[in-house]
């Protein structure tokens, strides 16, 4: 099994200091995880941007984790939680996110989805 991952989760996992993969080792064994390049484009302007300390400084946090686990990156173009949809369905990799409308768009997919419930508990949606 392999898993993508994307902002939302990040996100979720720097402000309620989750450690992503520690739960996916807990939830499946030593996997391969996937961060599209997207994503930290996505938290490099959540961070340049955003008008509220607490969402910079949670930014920050969250390319703190890219920068220091070793994830495997992969370069996609287009809207990201299109192209992350896609390249799951293509791969056929499992997403997890919190994303309410990436999840529906990954199902109509056939694609696996998981999420972080209860703080890190990771769940099949």
């Amino acid at each position: 099994m392999q898993i993508v991952i994307d902002t939302n989760i990040l996100i979720y996992g720097a402000k309620n200091k989750v450690d992503i993969v520690e739960a996916i080792k807990e939830k499946f064994g030593s996997i391969k995880i996937f961060v599209p390049n997207l994503v930290s484009e996505e938290l490099k302007k959540l961070k340049a941007n955003s008008l509220k300390k607490k969402d910079r400084e949670i930014a920050d946090l969250a390319l703190d984790i890219l920068r220091n686990k070793k994830f495997s990156p992969i370069m996609l173009a287009g809207p990201t939680d299109e192209a992350i949809a896609d390249w799951a369905q293509k791969n056929n990799v499992a997403v997890l996110t919190n994303d309410v409308e990436l999840k529906f768009s990954l199902r109509e997919k056939g694609v696996s989805v998981y999420y972080l419930r209860q703080g890190k508990l990771i769940e099949e949606w």
